[in-house]
């Protein structure tokens, strides 16, 4: 079965629950969402630093954690929008599902 969102909702300031087509809900805090940033940028240590001293680096900036916007690319990802003006993340719906936490709470 193909792996792929339903519905992507936030439900707090920092919190997006994602239903999937499967029938999995899931969550996913901003904050992991922002540390599991797939794009070369963060994941590679750029100017011989390494990925752990670009990851403090990075966690100071302000409003690093803040969504401002979430795009759909094609049928496949989706590309967050960060208050810090990061925006080349590519989330593949594999990698996005991997980052998620599955939601236990019965509403």
């Amino acid at each position: 079965m193909e792996i792929k969102p339903k519905i992507i909702k936030r439900i707090e300031p920092d919190l997006l629950s994602i239903s999937w087509a499967d029938g999995l809900e899931t969550l996913v805090e901003l904050s992991v969402l922002r540390d599991n940033c797939p794009c070369a940028q963060c994941t590679s240590g750029d100017k011989g630093k390494s990925r752990l001293a670009k990851f403090v680096e990075n966690s100071l900036k302000e409003q690093r954690n803040k969504l401002t916007e979430l795009k759909t690319i094609g049928n496949y990802a989706i590309l967050p929008v960060w208050g810090d003006g990061h925006d080349i993340g590519i989330y593949r719906w594999e990698h996005l599902r991997d980052v998620c936490v599955v939601n236990n709470i019965k509403e």
